[in-house]
């Protein structure tokens, strides 16, 4: 059976007269055309599922992408960042999912018969079906597999089904007799049957970390602490009284973090007023002790301290971090030490607050304290940590500005949850890391991670909302005037005095304001700026005045009206009332006032800057630029006309607008921290399944995750085991023995006498040097035990190296090697034509792209470029398309593409497949082995740590019952080995340990 049958099935809560449809890049599916899609059908049943009543037919191996949508007098697309994507590759599956979310499940159907289609019914009441783990709708579309349970039941149902030409090829293959003297060619044709050997595990970092079921349910635990960590604690202290500020987002937050049930408390700098509204900054021991008992934790800062700090944010921090920089903002501010000592003065204030508070989990909620995951990881390497990053991240050229920007930077990587409030933002963030790590974000079951020294990182993308609770507002007066609304705080990054001088051009050059036509700008006043936007707070009042007195000279009216610092109660009653909400602000930032407008509101209205992230999660939202007084004129001249004619209501802007409602009620901030929470619970879950170590690199800490069991090897301990064990063999990677040193070798040798680098064609090769003290530990060890050396380097480079030794040497992957001080020697054949074929495609692409090198070697030829742009890009994919026509000519061959190189070389030859060939060969000679130590280096040699493990669990006839068996890597590093060592110097002090 070559076709693939698949029922969608969709949960998706929909009014009357919608109907839910799936489009995607098939023609059954509308080829994402939305009038042609596939309609699903739902009734009573199974609402609020829909599905399709006959099943989609593909060819088995199709990749299809798709998403659903809403069909009534619109059509409401799916808002998901990608396109769902599914790999058809088994008989009869059913796909299930849920509106706007990746997560979903694969419901494989067993074969049962072998060339009928199925009716609806088959598939309903049959009852042996398995549910695979959640499929990835990213990796599972890409993958090449043709694995189905068509073909292997089809084997089973006609076991005398005529032998194809391959197994007939297999069944008249010389049998290999496996004895003492059998060499290593020989061996390799013994083992080319062996599934294992062509199907070698890759490793993943998956395997390091997510060692357990990742289905398992998390619930909220009484047990668990979260402690929300911002600059200044969400209260004001006013008289020894203590009340909750009610004008920043952390008011919303306080209130959804009353709805879980774990233990919560919140730390930060708290905002202390005198009887007479002075603000002070010292805390008595009582009122200290007070907060305390109301899980507040206060931190204390200098006043000196903090005025710096927050100067040193307000004109340097702040705008890059938000990535609102200009040179005319920076330039009056120079860089000094000061800041950085601050700024970790500052955190670890913070970090001193919250030793013995016994927490589980911390949620950073201020950018200015992202150096506390630093602080905090060193001190406990399991401790959940998340931040949520409330603006937009800054460009790669804007955050070098910060001569510490690689702190900071390191400190995101110690977390394990980054939060972002929309999609810009964090596809900004994850382009830095790629830029600065190299780091590249996958989808795991519709999460976005991106893995680092064996960790996941989570990115969640999600507006944090407000608690609806919070925006209750009593029945208004009603009013015949237009009320237009807008909150703002003193500060740069509002636009308000922009937006005012908009308004100003607007009401000289048209007539529309008219005397029913109202403004109210509210305006806070930011806590940590004291005094310094007096000068902002005049401009502001001036402009005001000026537009009130060009309208109404006899001053009998006004269209503006400056609100400052209002009570809720005042900001509410006008969302309530107002018709249009005005916003300039082109900050980044989570805009809680914004939401709550269009909450309470009947029919919200709102023209926002369309350089605020903030309007992409919403469909009813108008846009201008910010800059562009012609664009404000236009649309803001459109909204009034269409709001005055009350001409929004009699359109489909109505259904935009409601979405957007449902939206925010359904996102309401006690969904987003109970998310966050869980994820965090997850995560120290999993972290308990990994070995965690912390290190230092270029004087940043790290934080690495490893398999359970590893640690550092134990050199009395491996020198007892050693000298008990009789049949000994070490294996090295080649790279963990090299010094720096290098030299030029003018005349290499060639082993294959129809070589593709031909006879008047030599090129001079750079040679590296091996340590000599490493060089001269192995000689001796080799006169004891038996010692390899494997590398993927020119057999030259090991020629040279261990010239004179009993060292058994292994070139290029295992190709070339040289055993008992033997001529080197072929593994296995290759016709080296495809090679000079190869050559001759990539001599003519590098002669078209500057900066492209030619790596010739025996067995293999590889064309690599340096830089990474898109030309670049598109030279690999041109280059890869040629060289695959060659490849498939030559089945001994195998092409490899990698992010700037494009690799041909001999197919199912690598170093695992030669430690396994090692193993075997040194075991057949006689007695099992007891001590093998095997070295080498972290994730470029985790083929053979990963052999290693399977060796010892399934072949386990190669050593002795009491075998001592080793594998080590280099560095704390994220690897299958057993245990690690510091340096290359601690290496060659084992050697010597063992001589």
């Amino acid at each position: 059976m070559t076709e693939c049958q698949i029922r969608f099935k969709v949960k998706v809560n929909t009014s009357l007269n919608q109907k839910v449809a799936i489009v995607g890049n098939h023609p059954l599916i509308g080829q994402w055309n939305a009038a042609m899609a596939m309609v699903l059908q739902t009734d009573e049943s199974i609402f609020p599922f829909w599905q399709n009543t006959q099943l989609v037919s593909v060819p088995r191996g199709s990749k299809l992408e798709f998403k659903f949508v809403i069909i009534s007098d619109t059509i409401i697309w799916e808002t998901l960042p990608q396109n769902r994507k599914y790999r058809a590759k088994h008989c009869v599956v059913v796909l299930t999912a849920e509106w706007n979310d990746y997560n979903g499940k694969e419901f494989i159907q067993k074969k049962f018969q072998s060339s009928q289609s199925l009716d609806n019914d088959i598939l309903k009441d049959f009852k042996k079906t398995r549910l695979s783990q959640k499929f990835d709708p990213f990796e599972q579309a890409e993958s090449d597999s043709d694995e189905s349970n068509c073909d292997s039941f089809k084997k089973w149902l006609n076991p005398l089904e005529e032998e194809s030409d391959s197994d007939q090829d297999k069944r008249k293959r010389v049998q290999v007799n496996l004895s003492k003297n059998i060499d290593f060619p020989s061996l390799y044709i013994a083992n080319l049957d062996q599934p294992k050997l062509r199907q070698l595990k890759s490793f993943s970092q998956n395997d390091i970390l997510y060692e357990v079921n990742d289905d398992h349910l998390i619930s909220v635990d009484d047990d668990e602490m979260l402690i929300v960590a911002s600059l200044y604690l969400p209260i004001i202290i006013k008289n020894n009284q203590v009340s909750l500020f009610k004008h920043s987002f952390s008011y919303h937050l306080q209130a959804a973090l009353s709805t879980l049930k774990c233990q919560k408390k919140w730390i930060g700098i708290p905002i202390i007023y005198d009887e007479f509204g002075r603000r002070i900054y010292e805390l008595s021991q009582e009122m200290t002790d007070y907060l305390l008992s109301i899980n507040y934790i206060p931190v204390k800062i200098k006043q000196d301290t903090l005025n710096y700090f927050n100067e040193f944010c307000t004109k340097l921090y702040q705008p890059i971090m938000n990535n609102d920089v200009s040179l005319s903002k920076l330039a009056a501010f120079e860089y000094e030490d000061k800041m950085w000592e601050t700024f970790q003065e500052v955190n670890n204030a913070f970090f001193t607050a919250l030793v013995n508070q016994n927490q589980t989990m911390v949620l950073i909620n201020d950018y200015r304290l992202i150096y506390l995951s630093t602080l905090l990881a060193n001190q406990d390497s399991r401790l959940a940590l998340a931040i949520f990053y409330n603006r937009m991240f800054p460009y790669q050229e804007n955050l070098k500005l910060i001569p510490f920007y690689k702190e900071i930077l390191n400190s995101f990587l110690l977390c394990n949850i980054i939060c972002f409030s929309s999609y810009d933002t964090a596809n900004q963030f994850m382009k830095t890391m790629k830029e600065n790590y190299n780091l590249i974000y996958q989808s795991v079951k519709g999460n976005i991670t991106f893995v680092y020294l064996g960790r996941e990182i989570y990115i969640k993308i999600q507006n944090p909302g407000v608690q609806l609770s919070l925006c209750d507002v009593q029945e208004v007066e009603k009013t015949n005037d237009l009320i237009i609304v807008a909150v703002d705080i003193y500060g740069h990054q509002s636009g308000v005095e922009l937006k005012l001088r908009h308004l100003y051009k607007f009401v000289k050059e048209t007539n529309m304001i008219t005397p029913n036509i109202k403004f109210y700008q509210i305006i806070q006043k930011p806590i940590e700026d004291g005094n310094s936007n007096e000068q902002k707070r005049n401009t502001i009042i001036q402009i005001i005045q000026q537009i009130n007195n060009y309208l109404y000279p006899n001053q009998e009216n006004f269209f503006i009206k400056l609100v400052e610092d209002d009570d809720q109660t005042v900001r509410l009653k006008l969302f309530k009332q107002a018709k249009i909400y005005l916003q300039t602000r082109y900050s980044g930032r989570h805009d809680f006032y914004l939401l709550e407008y269009m909450h309470i509101n009947p029919f919200p209205i709102v023209l926002i800057s369309d350089s605020s992230c903030f309007h992409k999660g919403c469909t009813s939202l108008f846009t201008f630029n910010v800059f562009s007084s012609k664009d404000f004129k236009e649309n803001f001249q459109l909204i009034l006309q269409k709001v005055i004619g009350n001409e929004y209501h009699q359109n489909t802007f109505g259904m935009q607008v409601q979405k957007d409602k449902q939206t925010i009620q359904n996102g309401q901030t006690s969904t987003w921290i109970e998310k966050i929470y869980l994820e965090c619970k997850k995560v120290s879950m999993m972290t308990k399944y990994a070995h965690i170590s912390l290190t230092y690199n270029e004087g940043l800490l790290t934080k690495v995750a490893h398999n359970h069991n590893f640690s550092q090897i134990d050199e009395k301990k491996l020198k007892k085991n050693f000298d008990a064990s009789l049949d000994r063999v070490l294996i090295f990677d080649y790279e963990l023995l090299i010094s720096n040193q290098t030299f030029v070798d003018f005349k290499p040798s060639r082993i294959i006498n129809q070589s593709p680098h031909g006879k008047k064609e030599d090129h001079p090769i750079l040679i590296r040097q091996i340590n000599a003290e490493l060089l001269n530990a192995l000689k001796q060890l080799s006169k004891i035990c038996v010692v390899y050396v494997v590398s993927n380097e020119n057999h030259n480079e090991l020629n040279l190296a261990f010239k004179g030794t009993d060292i058994n040497l292994f070139a290029e992957n295992g190709f070339l090697f040289k055993y008992n001080q033997t001529n080197w020697q072929q593994l296995i054949p290759i016709d080296v034509q495809a090679i000079s074929q190869v050559h001759k495609v990539f001599q003519q692409f590098a002669q078209k792209t500057e900066g492209a090198q030619i790596d010739l070697r025996e067995s293999s030829i590889t064309w690599s470029i340096k830089q990474a742009d898109e030309i670049a890009q598109l030279q690999i994919s041109d280059l890869k398309e040629n060289v695959q026509q060659i490849v498939e000519r030559y089945q001994e061959f195998e092409m490899k593409v990698k992010d700037n190189q494009v690799e041909v070389c001999p197919a199912n030859l690598n170093k695992a497949l030669i430690f396994d060939l090692i193993l075997q060969k040194e075991s057949l000679k006689g007695q099992k082995l007891d001590f093998v130590l095997l070295g080498g280096r972290g994730s470029q040699d985790e083929q053979m740590f990963s052999e290693f493990i399977k060796i010892k669990q399934f072949n386990k006839n190669y050593f002795t019952d009491n075998s001592y068996l080793y594998s080590v890597s280099l560095g704390l590093v994220p690897t299958l080995a057993s245990h690690y060592i510091q340096d290359k110097q601690e290496l060659l002090q084992i050697l010597n340990y063992l001589i």
